[in-house]
């Protein structure tokens, strides 16, 4: 079931990055600093958001910009992150997944 959220970006918002690179790719794992730790499931799927995955460093959503205009490849948990991801390109809204509550996204670009 597809959900519907408000576009607008709190940039003031906290959330967590951890920026792995590997030869030519730059990952980042970015979620809101509410559904670190938590798992999620929509009866099929459970998904957790693993502290060893995305709990790198608490950012502001302004401060984590900068990360995510430098990936290759994001993955992003929360809708406070897909809004940010959004507000760089609103067509990524097309890849969102819904997992329970928490929407997620995986972009290569």
């Amino acid at each position: 079931m597809e959900k519907v959220m408000s576009l607008k970006v709190e940039w003031n918002k906290k959330c967590y990055v951890k920026v792995y690179e590997y030869r030519d790719d730059i990952l980042v794992a970015i979620c809101d600093e509410e559904v670190l730790g938590k798992t999620f499931s929509n009866g099929k799927i459970y998904f957790k958001v693993s502290e060893e995955f995305y709990g790198g460093f608490k950012v502001t959503l302004k401060e984590a910009l900068k990360y995510v205009k430098q990936g290759t490849i994001i993955n992003a948990v929360g809708e406070n992150v897909i809004k940010l991801l959004a507000y760089l390109n609103e067509d990524i809204l097309d890849a969102v997944i819904w997992i329970g509550k928490v929407p997620h996204v995986q972009v290569v670009k």
